[in-house]
Parts: structure tokens; C-alpha cells; sequence
């Protein structure tokens, strides 16, 4: 039931004697109905499924929100890395000779990618707007983009590919699968790079191996497949990981909400209200209750039973931490005491 309306599926039987041309249409119209009646019947029904509650909602925008700063963070410590790769990079050339880094510069593939890619995180650290929760698919495909220009055979040689492949996995792939919020287009940008990967080392001559069986495509295929449910896992983790901590973040919030109502509350039926600790402690200073018991210095640590007259202190303390343990229970545990104040004296008190 959506919306109040729950949908009826109105089926009408046909006369099987009627064989003329009218009872044909007829029978044709009422079986176009009825397949109309149950697409309706399943687009409701899906939509019912996809709905999401308030709760939900908010759930997800919170867990939104730390990907989002997982997301700033992790574009900061990229544009420090690229920055420190590529001063090196031309310092190490330019030791060979100005023209020797100049070439470098000029030719190298791997440089310029590293550079464009680290002109568009500075833009993106430097403008707010381009760095959202609605851009982060883009800037997972950015970088998607920039590891296929990595692996490329202008920018790497063919025996250095598995270990690029395994520097950009570990790199770049993870944190970007983390961040995202689309997994389906999180996954596909994921299975392009292997499948890039694979189809060069398919193409790429034997003699650019240089030796090493790492380049040969049953290797990679093997290191992709053991790599991906890993790599899965530990994505599905994370995101569980920012889901308990939005769920935990929640519960404390209800839990101080509530807590100041009832404090609310109990201040209008009680002459003062205090919490304690698991040690019977003042967790605040009260200066209701210091002004019932006439005492100018702050009350904060003072254990409560100290307050209670010491013939009635032990059966408090037995109350108030049988009511500590018990948390399950849902009802006030009320008790009758004496209090003593700074000249002690005493007063009957209901705690």
C-alpha cells in the first residue's frame, strides 16, 4: 500500500464461445489491460522496495558526509605526493644537464600525466564547489583515466606493468572505491583497469619482459582474481566501519536528547538533579543540591554516599549500584534516605 491507494488487478473472463471478430478484440483488450494492470502491480511494488525511510536517509547522508571527508583528505595527500614526485623528478634530470631535462620533460608521458593530474586535485582543494559528494564519481573516473595513462605502453614498460598495476590498485583504486558512493560504477571503473592490463600483456613482446614471469598474462590474470574479492572485502568493511560509526554517532546523540528531557523533567518535580558515575561520583557540580546542603565548595567528585548520613550509606551505595548494573531496568528505584549538611544536620530526602 502506497500512498494510501493499494493497487486491484481487475481480471474478467472471455467467453470461449464467442468466436467472432469483436469477442477477438475484446479478449485482446482485456488481456492488454491485465498486462498493464500487473506491469503497474510490479512498478509499485519495485518502488515500494527502493523507498527508504527518514532514518535511512539520514543514515546515508551521514555516512555521505565521511566519505566526503575521507575524500578531502585523501586528494590533500595526493597533491603533497605528486608535488614531491615531480621536484624530484625534474631536480634528478636536471643534475644529468639542462638539456637532458628538458627532454625528460618534453617526451615523458608519465610526467605529464602526473602533472595534470596534480593541476586538477590542486583545483579541486582550491575550489570547494568542485570537490562535493556529487562529484566524487567524476573524480573516482578522473583517476581511473589517469591509471590507464599510467599503464600505457608510452608511459611504462612492459616489465614494469604488475608492479604498477599493484601501485595503482593499492594507491589509487582502494581509496577511490572507499570514497565513492556508486559501487556498480565504482566496480566497472574497477574492471576496466584490469582488463587494460591484461590485453597489453596479450600484445606486448616477450622480449620486453626482461626475464620476469610477472608480465605473462596467467600471472596477471591469476594476481587479478586472487586480488579482487580482497580488495572487495575490504572495501565492504570500510563502508560497514562508517555505517556502526554514523549508527553509534546516532545512539549517543537519542541518548542526550533523552537524557535532557528527563533531566528536564526531574527539575520540575525534584529539588536538584545530579548524575553519577560507576563509582557513586558527582560527574557535575549541582547548585541546587549545594544549596540544600549548605555547602559553598564544588560538589563535582564528591562521592553521594558521603552526603548520606553514615548509618543509611551502606544501604544506599547496595541501591545505587544494584540500579547501576541492572540497566535493563526501565523503572525509577526510589528510595528514602537522610541527607547531612556542612552543620550536620539531617533531612529525610527521597531519592
Amino acid at each position: 500500500q502506497i500512498g494510501g491507494e493499494t493497487p486491484c488487478i481487475s481480471v474478467q473472463p472471455v467467453d470461449s464461445s464467442v468466436v467472432s471478430s469483436e469477442g477477438a478484440w475484446q479478449a485482446l483488450a482485456a488481456s492488454s489491460d491485465i498486462a498493464d494492470a500487473l506491469w503497474e502491480f510490479l512498478h509499485i511494488c519495485r518502488a515500494k522496495r527502493a523507498s527508504t525511510g527518514p532514518s535511512e536517509t539520514f543514515l546515508r547522508s551521514e555516512v555521505c558526509k565521511l566519505q566526503l571527508d575521507f575524500a578531502r583528505t585523501y586528494l590533500g595527500i595526493v597533491a603533497a605526493v605528486l608535488c614531491l614526485c615531480l621536484l624530484s623528478g625534474i631536480a634528478r634530470m636536471w643534475g644529468s644537464g639542462p638539456h637532458a631535462a628538458q627532454a625528460f620533460i618534453a617526451t615523458n608521458v608519465a610526467f605529464w600525466n602526473l602533472a595534470v593530474l596534480g593541476l586538477l586535485v590542486a583545483g579541486a582543494l582550491w575550489v570547494p564547489c568542485a570537490l562535493t559528494a556529487r562529484m566524487l564519481g567524476l573524480w573516482n573516473l578522473i583517476f581511473h583515466l589517469h591509471i590507464l595513462v599510467f599503464l600505457s605502453p608510452g608511459a611504462i614498460p612492459a616489465w614494469a606493468v604488475f608492479s604498477g598495476r599493484v601501485f595503482s590498485l593499492v594507491v589509487v583504486q582502494l581509496p577511490c572505491m572507499i570514497y565513492v558512493q556508486n559501487m556498480p560504477v565504482a566496480f566497472l571503473c574497477y574492471l576496466c583497469i584490469p582488463v587494460f592490463v591484461f590485453l597489453r600483456s596479450l600484445t606486448a613482446d616477450p622480449e620486453d619482459s626482461a626475464g620476469t614471469v610477472l608480465g605473462y598474462p596467467v600471472t596477471i590474470a591469476a594476481a587479478e582474481i586472487f586480488l579482487f574479492p580482497c580488495i572487495s572485502t575490504l572495501v565492504g568493511f570500510v563502508h560497514k566501519m562508517f555505517q556502526q560509526k554514523v549508527e553509534a554517532r546516532i545512539r549517543e546523540s537519542d541518548a542526550a536528547s533523552q537524557l535532557d528531557a528527563a533531566s528536564a523533567l526531574l527539575r520540575l518535580t525534584c529539588d536538584a538533579v545530579i548524575e553519577l558515575d560507576s563509582e557513586l561520583r558527582l560527574m557535575d557540580h549541582c547548585p541546587r543540591l549545594a544549596g540544600l546542603l549548605l555547602r559553598g565548595a564544588s560538589l563535582q567528585g564528591v562521592r553521594f554516599t558521603d552526603l548520606i548520613s553514615r548509618a543509611e550509606a551502606a544501604r544506599a551505595e547496595d541501591l545505587l549500584g544494584n540500579a547501576h548494573i541492572d540497566s535493563t531496568c526501565s523503572f525509577a528505584n526510589a528510595f528514602h534516605t537522610h541527607l547531612v549538611d556542612s552543620c550536620a544536620s539531617k533531612f529525610r530526602t527521597e531519592v
